[in-house]
């Protein structure tokens, strides 16, 4: 082999370990972001986010900060839970309307797209190893997800 190319299989073998680093790195530090999104979008990641921030000056102070905390943290989990709610009423009235135009292919061809497009289905499917908006790993409590 001539030194122009063994130094070109370096150069393109440093290209290519390079983007498969970068490709691996960017995917971690998504699924990082989408864990932080999920601990704050939790009862318990938002009380303390916001306690961390305020950093209350003595114990009355932070158990009066907590406490207003947690009933606002309650009063948003129910907001969440309600829009939620509304969203899949929304699509199943949809599908019921479409169910009287569409033939059964294109009918389940909906069903697949909308059972994707629900609460807590990420990109790579349900649970904990889907992570889409509302299906992060610290998701916890009453409305957590459907139960499919």
């Amino acid at each position: 082999m001539t030194t122009r190319v063994k130094s070109a299989l370096i150069l393109g073998s440093t290209l290519l370990i390079g983007m498969l680093l970068g490709g691996v790195l960017n995917a971690w530090l998504a699924e990082r972001r989408f864990e932080r999104v999920g601990y704050f979008r939790s009862e318990q990641g938002f009380t303390r986010h916001i306690e961390e921030a305020i950093g209350p000056t003595d114990e009355a102070q932070a158990a009066a900060v907590h406490e207003i905390l947690q009933r606002s943290a309650a009063r948003m989990r129910q907001h969440m839970d309600s829009s939620g709610a509304r969203g899949r009423r929304i699509l199943d009235s949809t599908r019921a309307e479409l169910a009287t135009v569409l033939t059964p292919e294109q009918l389940e061809r909906v069903d697949r797209i909308m059972r994707q497009a629900r609460p807590g289905h990420g990109p790579r499917g349900p649970g904990p190893g889907g992570r889409g908006m509302r299906g992060g790993p610290m998701r916890q409590g009453p409305g957590a997800g459907p139960a499919d």
